[in-house]
């Protein structure tokens, strides 16, 4: 086992002392009064966050619905264009050569 270094023995034997009684009840009622403070703090933030919250909302009004429309009315009146006809061409039948018979089809 290895034996602590003597500085920090003297170091934890100046730090192993227990606090006064007055010390620890001033701390005590510092904490609380803190901690008290604190959560009054809290309970003021939340109170206004909520009073803005319903203001906003009792302010808000809610607008009626618009009347149904024609979604394109400048194109409603138009009238359909004629329809586009694309009529079929003749193609010419190919000449093709019979090169072993020697005949034009």
């Amino acid at each position: 086992m290895v034996e602590p270094d003597p500085l920090d023995r003297e170091i934890d034997t100046l730090l192993d002392v227990e606090p006064s009684h007055d010390f620890v009840a001033r701390v005590r009622a510092n904490a609380g009064a803190r901690s008290m403070a604190s959560g009054a703090w809290l309970a003021v933030a939340a109170s206004l966050v909520a009073a803005v919250v319903m203001l906003s909302l009792w302010g808000a009004r809610v607008a009626p619905p618009l009347p149904p429309r024609p979604i394109v009315p400048e194109f409603a009146a138009l009238e359909p264009p004629d329809p586009i006809v694309i009529e079929p061409i003749a193609i010419a039948p190919l000449l093709t050569a019979d090169i072993a018979l020697g005949e034009q089809q």
